[in-house]
């Protein structure tokens, strides 16, 4: 049997993000070996932030949005509002740009393996 994870909401340990000046994370999950198929952790961006536009090769982005308001847009889909209770699959290899971030934007977002 696997070990079970378990984080407690006081135990959120907040980290720069690597890459994206003004976007925070709490890991609840990393991939413990390259390829592992997925990652989560809820992403914190602050209001009026500047994220480039980037592609994630090999996983898709999938957004679950907990809090505020952004805008997303996505080469060859255009552009979509985001808010409380939107949920969004970027698939692996689409290039986007999440910009317009207000009400302290808050999110559940997943890195899940897909090599097409």
């Amino acid at each position: 049997m696997q070990e079970v994870d378990w984080i407690e909401g006081g135990e959120l340990v907040w980290s720069a993000h690597e890459r994206f000046l003004d976007v925070r994370l709490a890991w609840l999950m990393r991939p413990k070996a390259p390829g592992a198929p997925l990652s989560c952790a809820l992403v914190q961006i602050a209001d009026g932030a500047n994220v480039p536009a980037h592609i994630h090769d090999g996983e898709d982005d999938i957004l679950y949005v907990l809090r505020g308001f952004a805008r997303m847009a996505i080469d060859g889909v255009g552009e979509r509002t985001l808010a409380a209770g939107d949920f969004l699959r970027v698939p692996a290899g689409a290039r986007h740009r999440p910009y317009g971030f207000a009400g302290d934007f808050l999110a559940f977002n997943v890195w899940a393996g897909n090599p097409a």
